[in-house]
């Protein structure tokens, strides 16, 4: 009977520990169907959770670009580069989850804005050399459980090593997620 009572006790601490403080904020990977011929992995998109009824798509039906979804209606996070070019194969566009804690998610968005200027530099140059692969650009979205996002741009057209390392060329913006639509704050553009 005593050890009965110590296993019993042992399982409820086990199941205490592991589950999730906040269970309205987490995200997690999945296949939203995008076409009828589908052929991408059942792990390409991303939706973040932030409450009933509201969550943070990466998907590719937008092109990855972040569409805020709440029981009311749908909002796109403003695309800073709004003459980018659509990579419907997306060879060069993919979101991927950096961190998922009970304190914020990091949400890792990669795309070529100019694709032809890309695939041009490509066939002059050898492909496998480092400068042949121009333009990307790497969006961090920090996400906080109050609907508070944290949103880094960097760019690595015309930029060294050091300038990427340094950080100053990082566009920034702070975005809140509201259940009427999105707050979209004052673009930092860096430099």
């Amino acid at each position: 009977m005593k050890l009965i009572f110590h296993i019993s006790f042992f399982l409820l601490v086990i199941l205490c520990t592991v589950s999730p403080a906040n269970d309205n904020f987490y995200a997690y990977h999945t296949k939203v169907q995008h076409s009828a011929t589908d052929y991408f992995g059942k792990f390409a998109d991303i939706i973040v959770v932030l409450g009933p009824d509201q969550q943070l798509e990466f998907t590719r039906r937008t092109g990855n670009q972040p569409l805020w979804r709440t029981n009311n209606d749908t909002y796109l996070v403003d695309d800073l580069y709004p003459g980018r070019d659509q990579d419907f194969e997306f060879f060069y566009n993919y979101v991927r989850l950096i961190e998922n804690s009970n304190d914020k998610i990091v949400v890792h968005w990669r795309y070529i804005p100019d694709i032809q200027t890309l695939e041009r530099a490509n066939r002059e140059k050898n492909p496998l050399e480092p400068h042949g692969f121009l333009g990307v650009v790497h969006e961090l979205f920090t996400i906080y459980p109050d609907g508070k996002v944290e949103r880094e741009i960097k760019e690595a057209a015309g930029t060294t090593i050091q300038e990427w390392k340094r950080g100053n060329l990082a566009i920034r913006q702070t975005i809140t997620l509201k259940k009427d639509g999105i707050e979209h704050g004052k673009v930092d553009w860096g430099r």
